[in-house]
């Protein structure tokens, strides 16, 4: 959100330019949110029966998601036997 000194306050969407004092981010970086997002949304539409949810988290450790962008192993076990 742009909260520029001349009262400017409005929401840009993401990849874009909120206001022309406000760099725009870079593709790196745009990509490295896509991809939190992705395994965010991942993790948050893992099946509650716990034997459901081994293969899309092994997966996903195995491509590095957990270690990436969150506790790795910590947050592994937290998938596994968390309840949802």
């Amino acid at each position: 959100m742009c909260r520029s000194s001349d009262g400017c306050r409005h929401r840009a969407p993401l990849g874009t330019r909120g206001c022309w004092r406000e760099p725009a981010a870079s593709a790196s970086v745009l990509a490295l949110i896509e991809a939190k997002l992705a395994h965010e949304t991942r993790r948050s539409a893992l099946p509650a029966a716990r034997l459901l949810r081994v293969r899309p988290i092994v997966r996903g450790w195995l491509a590095g998601d957990y270690s990436r962008f969150g506790l790795g192993l910590q947050d592994v076990l937290r998938d596994l036997v968390q309840p949802v």
